[in-house]
C-alpha cells in the first residue's frame, strides 16, 4: 500500500500556490514554512507528489569499494607473509596486481581481523553456563564445544 501522506499533499499545494502567484514569500506565509523551503520544493517539483518526497541520500555502494578478488588476494598474502610484516604482504600483493595504497590494505586487514569470533576469556562463569558451556568434559574438546556454543549464543 503506497499512500501519499497529508504532508506531501500540503507541500504540493504550497508549491502550486507559489507557482500560481509567482511568489515564494506569500506561499511561505500561508503554509507556515520558510521561503527557502518553498524554493527547494519548487526546484524539485515536476508536477507529481512523488517528486516532493524525500530521496535516499545514502549511497548503496561505494564506487571504489574493494572487490572480493582483491580481498581474497590480500588475505591469502596476509596468511602467507604476516610474520614478515604488513609491508611484505603489500609488496607480494602488488606483484600479483593489487593497485591500492598501503594504508587501504592495512584498513581491510584490520576490518577482517576484527570480525573474528571472540575468545571465552571475557565471559563470566554465569554467561558460560547460560550458553551451556560448563560441562564435565576434559581437555581441548570441551574448549572447542564451548567456544562454538558461545559464538552461537552471542550472535543470535
Amino acid at each position: 500500500m503506497n499512500s501519499i501522506s497529508e504532508e506531501y499533499r500540503v507541500r504540493q499545494r504550497a508549491v502550486e500556490y507559489a507557482i500560481k502567484y509567482n511568489n515564494n514569500s506569500k506561499a511561505a506565509l500561508k503554509y507556515k514554512t520558510s521561503r527557502q523551503q518553498i524554493k527547494r520544493w519548487r526546484d524539485r517539483y515536476d508536477g507529481t507528489v512523488q517528486s516532493l518526497m524525500p530521496k535516499s541520500r545514502r549511497p548503496k555502494s561505494h564506487p571504489n569499494q574493494h572487490t572480493q578478488e582483491e580481498i581474497d588476494l590480500i588475505m591469502k598474502k596476509y596468511r602467507r607473509f604476516s610474520y614478515e610484516g604488513l609491508a611484505q604482504v603489500y609488496t607480494e600483493a602488488r606483484k600479483l596486481g593489487y593497485s591500492r595504497s598501503y594504508g587501504t590494505m592495512c584498513k581491510i586487514i584490520r576490518k577482517i581481523r576484527d570480525n573474528k569470533p571472540k575468545s571465552l576469556k571475557g565471559f563470566t562463569k554465569a554467561q558460560k553456563s547460560e550458553a551451556g558451556c560448563i560441562s564435565w568434559r576434559k581437555g581441548s574438546d570441551r574448549h572447542k564445544i564451548c567456544s562454538k556454543r558461545m559464538h552461537m549464543f552471542w550472535n543470535e
